[in-house]
């Protein structure tokens, strides 16, 4: 049985620490819900889509992170500017069906320019855990009011708006990947955002100060660099490519993918290239190219660009 304690004792020590920057007290009543089965999942399911598995000249990430990691540091972030139980579970929940290797699935099925394919119906997804519902009866939620995250601004909303997801993706990727980003200066970010109204009655995260706000688009500028870098591209695609075949020839269902973890796909993909040379080939690549060459004709992939507020102002003077 999953343990929370065994997670936390495990955490990065870098991690437990932006934890506690993103809530100074641990909302005590998420254990139960950190503890089931659908959570447990995405402690293997990597936040870097897999690239935790590919050729370490290409990815050097400062530690593992996964889907779990993300998620309760989202949750965290809504609890401490809310302290609403309903909406910080949305966010815990926000990635549940995310399917194993995340996004490179949506490159698998032609979708990297909006990445949505691997978005399910997430109330029928979370009808499948029973402590889950049972839980969410103790509590007296209803399971549609946490399913629908999309319902709540501060959880999820439309670019170029700032929300918890957004916010949290940039910290981490920035402390993570390209390491731009320190604990001291995701403090000073995290302790300049307040929530006001935006344009359309909704409340937002936004800036009391130009300067940090300007700060956190030029980190959005930096890891936007690197997902469109032709190294990412590559090898997002490479892995869509051996998820498409293992899919094309009935090793796996689209659907199973999303019951599953990082780790059970790659093993699919390592048993079959023993005697598929297509995809031992671009396995090989995955696990040890050295150098990627300029990408011609690339495929349209996601654009990523905010524009936070500095108190009402969508428009600052940078």
């Amino acid at each position: 049985m999953f343990n929370a304690n065994n997670y936390f004792k495990k955490l990065e020590n870098e991690l437990r620490k932006y934890f506690k920057i993103l809530s100074p007290e641990f909302p005590d009543f998420l254990i139960p819900y950190i503890e089931t089965q659908t959570m447990e999942r995405l402690k293997d399911v990597g936040y870097f889509c897999g690239m935790d598995y590919a050729s370490e000249d290409i990815y050097d990430f400062k530690y593992y992170f996964s889907r779990l990691d993300h998620s309760i540091a989202t949750a965290l972030i809504v609890w401490d500017f809310t302290n609403g139980k309903t909406q910080t579970l949305a966010s815990l929940f926000h990635d549940a069906g995310t399917p194993a290797c995340s996004h490179a699935v949506d490159y698998a099925f032609d979708d990297a320019e909006n990445q949505e394919i691997t978005e399910i119906y997430l109330v029928d997804y979370l009808k499948k855990d029973a402590k889950l519902i049972e839980q969410l009866k103790k509590d007296g939620i209803a399971l549609e009011a946490v399913a629908n995250y999309k319902n709540y601004p501060l959880v999820d909303c439309d670019r170029p708006k700032l929300c918890a997801d957004r916010i949290e993706g940039l910290f981490s990727n920035n402390m993570i990947w390209t390491q731009e980003l320190s604990l001291s200066e995701v403090k000073e970010l995290y302790e300049a955002l307040c929530l006001r109204e935006n344009e359309d009655g909704d409340l937002e995260f936004c800036f009391i100060d130009e300067d940090k706000a300007y700060r956190l688009v030029e980190l959005n500028g930096i890891i936007n660099k690197y997902w469109h870098s032709d190294e990412d591209y590559y090898f997002m695609m490479l892995l869509g490519k051996m998820i498409r075949d293992i899919v094309d020839i009935k090793a796996v269902t689209r659907e199973k993918l999303h019951d599953m973890i990082d780790a059970e796909v790659f093993k699919i993909i390592e048993e079959l290239s023993t005697h598929d040379s297509y995809l031992a080939s671009l396995y090989y690549e995955f696990k040890n190219l050295k150098k990627v060459e300029p990408q011609i004709n690339r495929l349209p992939i996601k654009i990523r660009d905010i524009k936070p507020m500095v108190f009402k102002k969508r428009n600052f003077r940078r």
